[in-house]
């Protein structure tokens, strides 16, 4: 009876650092749609699950999260799970530009009905070690290496990635996106 007591109140019945993505977007819509009076009960649940979406899809950055945990919610987490290609972290550039847009949107309402968010799509960090493990690309680390050096091997890097492909439900996923937008001109970000 207790334990039924419990689930009632909203008790979490798994861990959320190790439960799959789609459990806890479910988990956090069912929260959010609580009443207000229960939702108080759930809430410490409802900011753990979001602490673990934010480090799972957008950053580990602890200042980042410390602001965004307050700004995300589940219908967020679902607009990036529906335009992110493949998996891993989109980057903190995609996550500032969506958390900018939160904080406007509930500072100046009026201002932000004038500015536009571009329709965007995140390429998840696992694709770029997908690319490198496919492509044998790992032994290009310039990170440590003298100007000298990144010049003298920059055609060889140059020709490797050029030969380079991604994996094939990427490359068809932007393909997809490539036919979607048209002749619309594009801006890719990239860090």
């Amino acid at each position: 009876a207790q334990r039924k007591a419990q689930r009632r109140e909203g008790a979490l019945t798994f861990n959320p650092e190790l439960a799959p993505l789609d459990l806890l977007l479910w988990q956090a819509e069912r929260y959010e749609a609580l009443p207000l009076g229960e939702q108080t009960k759930v809430k410490h649940h409802l900011e753990e699950i979001v602490v673990v979406l934010i480090k799972t899809m957008i950053s580990d950055q602890l200042g980042f999260i410390r602001i965004a945990k307050s700004w995300f919610k589940a219908a967020d987490f679902q607009f990036i799970q529906s335009r992110r290609i493949g998996g891993g972290k989109i980057g903190g550039k995609a996550g500032g530009m969506l958390l900018g847009w939160k904080i406007l949107g509930a500072a100046d309402p009026k201002i932000a009905e004038r500015v536009t968010v571009p329709r965007s799509y995140f390429v998840g960090a696992d694709v770029f070690y997908d690319f490198t493990a496919l492509n044998e690309l790992e032994f290009i680390n310039q990170k440590y290496k003298t100007p000298e050096q990144i010049r003298a091997e920059y055609p060889a890097v140059r020709e490797a990635h050029l030969r380079a492909r991604f994996p094939e439900e990427v490359a068809e996923h932007l393909r997809r996106i490539l036919r979607d937008v048209g002749r619309t001109p594009l801006i890719v970000r990239s860090s």
